[in-house]
């Protein structure tokens, strides 16, 4: 049985994406203005280092390409993508919230801790919707 890899050409899909997107140059503004919008609100909103969380980022890639490898259905790959970053983000921010519950500073109601923490368990949802956005955009 053959491998994912070796079914399909990752380079002829990107070139042919690519090629779709400069035929509609609607899109590519569009996708331009969402993007300026949103990291202007991030900058004067009180800058980036609070939306820096990797292991977050890391945790939706990886779910989203492994619903590109593992999902059934005729969907575009970059659809399955943009699906399961979805399906990975709110997988990350229940984990957030597990992870705060059980954690010594919500039983002592440290608000300005419990504050920090919430607002880095929300990052995944961020960087969910965020990717689906763009894989959406893209496809």
């Amino acid at each position: 049985m053959n491998s994912f890899s070796e079914n399909f050409d990752f380079t002829s899909f990107w070139i042919l994406e690519l090629e779709t997107m400069f035929e509609n140059p609607t899109r590519i503004i569009g996708l331009v203005i969402v993007l300026g919008a949103v990291v202007a609100a991030i900058i004067y909103g009180g800058g980036q280092e609070k939306f820096l969380d990797m292991p977050s980022l890391l945790l939706v890639a990886i779910i989203g390409v492994g619903n590109v490898i593992g999902a059934k259905g005729d969907d575009s790959i970059l659809t399955k993508f943009g699906d399961g970053c979805v399906r990975g983000a709110w997988i990350g921010f229940l984990i957030g919230l597990i992870l705060i519950v059980g954690a010594p500073i919500f039983s002592s109601m440290n608000v300005s801790a419990l504050g920090a923490a919430m607002s880095v368990c929300m990052l995944p949802l961020f960087y969910g919707y965020t990717l689906k956005f763009l894989s959406t955009q893209i496809d």
